[in-house]
């Protein structure tokens, strides 16, 4: 904070920050005095006094004065959910290990979390501890090496639906007496599995259409969901308590394509609530361990598609849905070693995705090779009706060698970095860039001067989304409801929505509201449409227009962009979670082209033993199909990729 930044704003002003954000008193007690500091800092951009918050519109409701005809009312106040019907749906079935909380909680506690639907406990958010997670492992050689090759196998008849489904299910293990040991995932990757009884029938369904040669392309593949995609037959929690016990009665557009085309949906992927998260350390179901942590050593697997990443990595499954929005596939796909794509603007339907930022949001996929991505990019994309911004068409000239192709390198950006990236890191991408000459690539520098800027305008505008679209989880309309209600009522529906808020949101969703609230405030005397209103989202705005003509000019002089994805490899779990900026530092390389609505894919880079780096390309809008052609041609020559946990690559 510089000498020019204004003081912490009093008490006051905080108490009115976080009534306009619809939290509690709760929250003023868990950041202390760094909410403070935090208000301070994003109030710089304001001009003086622009820390006077207007005071909260009244909207208590007394519940008990709502009258039985006052229809739309009673829905407001939540009042019709006492009516409505509390069946358990027969199609999931929650293995032993993950009914009991990660924290110590009896099993059937857990068992009633997902009993006791849309109510959420007072408990705050559990968060694992480092030293309580089981180290990482080698997992059994997989079937094959990726999907692409499985499905071959699949189709010539080499294997069967049935024996992909055993060889998932026993890599889950034992189903354990959920009181000892670490039976299923010991790297908390998958939350949820989809019935074994249903998994089997429709492997059974998919051998006969295969026997028949009339199975659809991707008959046997099994895939794993990420928890904020809705999915009939999994709960959708978007790991968060605001969600537990929930089970969408429809499917994402892009699960159900991939459905169509013979995938199986078979378990629900951790990540950090909401979306809102770099390392995978913020989940309600408890944070998430990179399979390639050293013994005794657990490193973070990146975030927010954390378990998408991870499931990958250890061979539970050969394919993954994530999202992403600042670099939620790109970044925790580095860390684990994967292959992720960030799906250029408009190519997928967002239909069916729990909303965080939804200028920035996409569905991507992760899997081991560019060229899974590129057989599940043909079946999910195209037009919904249900999203209006779907169904922009594939762009530019189709991939044809690498030899004459122009790769724009940001060196300024990166020699900026300095200490900030790390020399392995900085190592393997030197090697990258070695490689893609070697094939025939051009480099050429390109600038990206707006980078650092790029990082907070993100956040300044991904948090104001956020902060909007959470605002319908108010215990009434959407989320869940404080489980104390019967015995102590809400004397409103404001206190109804500050309880329900206050215990099924985590810490960092709580710091990203109140990051969006204070973009969105005005100050006290700026007139409703007068240029002072929301100054800092109009700043954040501007930036983005000028990191994507940026990128436009950079494309005018290169074909791809590359770049390191993460500056840093797997860190430490644990060690980010007291430094928020740290941790959104993270995202420094993958935010560009979430701004500009690239398209953008991380791949496994050059590296011998130790911990994997991942080395991202960009293309611009609708090049999809060129960059995952680009990816293949490139992992076909150097195969990075077939690395797998604990292996040293020769």
């Amino acid at each position: 904070m510089n000498a020019k930044s204004p003081p912490p704003p009093a008490a006051t002003d905080l108490a009115r920050l976080v009534d306009l954000a619809g939290l509690g008193p709760r929250t003023l007690e868990e950041f202390g005095p760094g909410l403070a500091d935090l208000a301070a800092e994003l109030e710089a951009a304001f001009e003086p006094g622009a820390g006077d918050l207007e005071p909260a519109p009244p909207r208590a409701t007394r519940l008990a004065d709502l009258r039985p005809d006052q229809a739309r009312e009673r829905h407001r106040a939540g009042l019709w959910l006492e009516a409505a019907p509390r069946s358990r749906a027969g199609f999931l079935e929650v293995p032993t290990a993950f009914q009991r909380p990660f924290g110590g909680a009896a099993p059937d506690q857990a068992r009633g979390a997902a009993d006791a639907r849309l109510e959420v406990s007072a408990e705050p958010h559990p968060r694992a501890a480092p030293g309580d997670l089981p180290p990482g492992g080698t997992p059994p050689p997989p079937l094959a090496p990726d999907a692409t090759a499985l499905l071959l196998a699949l189709h010539t008849g080499e294997l069967t639906v049935a024996e992909v489904l055993d060889d998932h299910l026993q890599r889950l293990g034992p189903p354990g007496d959920g009181t000892t040991g670490w039976a299923l995932d010991p790297w908390r990757a998958l939350v949820a599995h989809r019935s074994e009884d249903e998994l089997r029938e429709r492997a059974r369904g998919l051998d006969r259409d295969l026997a028949a040669k009339e199975a659809p392309p991707l008959a046997g593949l099994p895939f794993a969901v990420k928890a904020n995609l809705a999915c009939e037959g999994l709960e959708t929690t978007a790991a968060s308590r605001a969600l537990f016990g929930w089970r969408a009665p429809y499917t994402a557009t892009v699960v159900r394509r991939l459905v169509a085309a013979g995938a199986m949906p078979v378990a629900t992927a951790n990540m950090d609530e909401f979306a809102m998260g770099s390392s995978g350390e913020h989940s309600a179901h408890g944070a998430t361990l990179n399979p390639w942590s050293p013994p005794g050593d657990p490193r973070a697997p990146g975030g927010s598609s954390s378990g998408s990443a991870a499931s990958v990595a250890a061979d539970l499954v050969p394919l993954a849905l994530g999202s992403d929005a600042g670099g939620s596939v790109r970044q925790p796909a580095a860390l684990c070693g994967v292959t992720g794509l960030r799906p250029s603007r408009g190519r997928l339907s967002r239909f069916g995705l729990v909303a965080f930022a939804s200028g920035f949001d996409t569905v991507g996929p992760v899997a081991q090779s560019a060229r899974d991505l590129e057989l599940v990019l043909a079946v999910m994309a195209g037009a919904d009706p249900r999203d209006a911004t779907a169904g922009a068409p594939a762009g530019g000239p189709d991939f044809a060698t690498w030899r004459g192709l122009k790769v724009g390198v940001p060196r300024r950006l990166l020699a900026g970095l300095g200490d900030g990236l790390e020399p392995a890191v900085g190592r393997s991408f030197d090697a990258a860039l070695a490689e893609l000459e070697d094939l025939g690539a051009e480099l050429v520098d390109i600038e990206l001067t707006s980078a650092e800027a790029a990082l907070s305008a993100y956040h300044v505008s991904s948090c104001a989304e956020a902060a909007s679209n959470l605002a319908r989880f108010d215990g009434a309309r959407f989320g869940g409801r404080p489980r104390d209600l019967a015995t102590r009522p809400a004397a409103s529906f404001e206190e109804l929505v500050v309880r329900a808020r206050d215990a099924g949101f985590g810490s960092e969703v709580k710091r990203r509201i109140l990051i969006g609230t204070l973009a969105l405030a005005k100050p006290r005397e700026a007139r409703r449409s007068g240029p002072d209103r929301r100054r800092l989202f109009a700043a954040a705005a501007e930036t983005r227009a000028r990191v994507t003509t940026e990128f436009e000019a950079a494309f005018a002089r290169c074909d791809l962009v590359a770049m390191p994805t993460s500056p840093t490899r797997a860190f430490a779990l644990g060690a980010r979670l007291a430094d928020p900026m740290a941790m959104y530092r993270a995202d420094l390389l993958t935010v560009p082209a979430s701004l500009a609505g690239l398209a953008a894919v991380s791949l496994p880079g050059p590296a011998r033993g130790g911990l994997p780096v991942g080395i991202q390309l960009l293309a611009a809008v609708g090049q999809d199909e060129r960059l995952l052609a680009a990816a293949a041609a490139w992992q076909a020559a150097h195969p990075h990729h077939l690395r797998r946990p604990g292996e040293v690559l020769g």
